[in-house]
């Protein structure tokens, strides 16, 4: 067995089927298996209070998220808004939101991490952000249109599921929260602007590499991704097929400019403009 990171360590991988030294993709149900029904809603849940464990985050906690993921919201606008909601427990790998339907509910993210993205008929998704302890996802069908994406845990996650209503009477009732919500929507904006100028006018090499720096935060002296992403992660974040993922990732790590520490990408030095 070749040493994890080489070059031949990523053939070897491939030759047996796997997703290469970035690691297998988590258990969770194949594309084919998804359901395609909204996950029921559990009207006996208990409403009211939030332990006090939930809000140890605070405003300084670390919320990793790809570049279009929103800012979280302060300690009070939480405490608040989760009130207005149903605190509920979902599953890694659970869709909380299917691209397409009617609901108006948002949910609030107390603890653990979710996707958004979009997918067609033959299951091929793109990711178009992450969210964490603080953000919030499903606000976007205020103006009564469909959902425009969906979205998934990505481990066991709590929420606070806000219906439109109620979320109507609290925007109305709370500027500052009205405010941070235009916010994250501009933010989005400008984020899935840039998302397609780089489909439109990149090459895949350039959209991971891309991708890599913008996900990379200074740890200890060196760039790291603190995410763990497969090479299919990657490839849904960027557009692209995981095989051609594969191989730039093969091209990186053979010429020194990234390897895996801890199941974590390092960015060893800047990689080259082009491929």
């Amino acid at each position: 067995r070749a040493p994890v990171g080489s070059g031949v360590a990523l053939e070897q991988d491939q030759a047996q089927g796997c997703q290469g030294w970035l690691g297998r993709r988590r258990p969770g149900p194949r594309r084919d298996d998804r359901p395609r029904h909204r996950p029921p809603v559990d009207r006996e849940a208990a409403r009211g209070g939030l332990p006090r464990a939930w809000w140890q985050f605070g405003q300084n906690a670390v919320v990793t998220s790809s570049p279009a993921s929103s800012q979280a919201l302060s300690d009070q606008l939480l405490r608040e808004i989760s009130a207005t909601g149903v605190v509920k427990r979902y599953p890694a790998h659970m869709v909380l939101i299917h691209e397409g339907d009617t609901a108006d509910t948002m949910f609030v993210i107390l603890s653990g991490r979710v996707k958004v993205y979009a997918s067609n008929d033959a299951g091929k998704e793109v990711i178009l952000s992450l969210q964490g302890p603080g953000q919030y996802v499903g606000e976007v069908p205020l103006d009564g249109g469909l959902r425009s994406a969906s979205v998934m845990t990505l481990e066991p996650t709590t929420c606070a599921v806000v219906t439109g209503a109620n979320l109507r009477e609290f925007i109305a009732s709370h500027p500052d929260f009205a405010l941070h919500v235009i916010g994250n929507l501009i933010g989005r904006l400008r984020a899935l602007t840039n998302n397609v100028k780089s489909l439109a006018l990149d090459d895949v090499y350039s959209r991971v590499v891309g991708l890599l720096h913008k996900l990379a935060v200074t740890d200890g002296g060196h760039r790291v991704v603190p995410v763990r992403l497969t090479q299919q992660d990657i490839a849904e974040h960027v557009g692209a097929s995981r095989e051609m993922v594969s191989r730039i990732f093969k091209e990186l790590t053979t010429g020194g400019y990234v390897s895996v520490q801890s199941g974590r990408i390092v960015l060893l030095k800047d990689p080259p403009a082009s491929w």
